[in-house]
């Protein structure tokens, strides 16, 4: 009877850390990387590597002064600007 109840302890109780340790893959992390003109608010590409927004940047680095920013979820662009009361 002891025996029973340990063995079915030990196949029960088994350890489910190894997958929780291993690293996530690029494609569903959940970051995005925007490529965005600093001039601009308004993110010109998105991209789901920083590979793929690296490729773009060099690729119209001759027209633009382009950075890529890594965000989770999506963009949400805060037009700032002052209002003038008169």
């Amino acid at each position: 009877m002891k025996t029973l109840l340990l063995i079915s302890a030990v196949l029960l109780c088994g350890c489910a850390s190894s997958n929780i340790l291993r690293p996530m893959p690029d494609d569903i992390s959940g970051y995005r990387y925007y490529v965005i003109d600093a001039n601009s608010d308004i993110p010109d590409a998105n991209f789901s590597t920083f590979e793929e927004a690296a490729v773009y940047q060099k690729e119209y680095a001759e027209y633009h002064d382009y950075v890529i920013v890594k965000i989770e979820d999506e963009y949400k662009v805060y037009n700032m600007q002052l209002m003038i009361e008169e």
